[in-house]
């Protein structure tokens, strides 16, 4: 029998340095790259009440940004889709669909 495990941890790693650190010898790591306008993410900051992320970081946020390039493990999700259709994208994309 084979056992197949999947684990879940969230990192700002804006920069492809940063992604290639945290899958140093391709670890069977897939990033989830949540993308979505600069207009879309200060919206969201402004209504989100109590978090460490201040809106007046966001330029140098998106400044730092590297997608995500072909030859990276990672999947795309637009943010614009409600928060269940995000989520089952994700799930979908990286197959875990219908397991328990």
């Amino acid at each position: 029998m084979t056992l197949e495990k999947t684990e879940l941890s969230r990192a700002r790693a804006l920069k492809r340095s940063y992604r290639d650190l945290i899958n140093r010898g391709g670890s069977g790591l897939i990033f989830v790259f949540l993308a979505g306008s600069k207009e879309t993410i200060a919206a969201r900051l402004a209504a989100h009440h109590g978090h460490f992320m201040r809106s007046s970081m966001l330029d140098s946020q998106f400044a730092d940004l590297e997608e995500p390039a072909a030859d990276e493990p990672a999947i795309r999700v637009d943010i614009g889709l409600p928060a269940a259709e995000i989520a089952e994208q994700v799930i979908e994309d990286l197959g875990l669909a219908g397991r328990a």
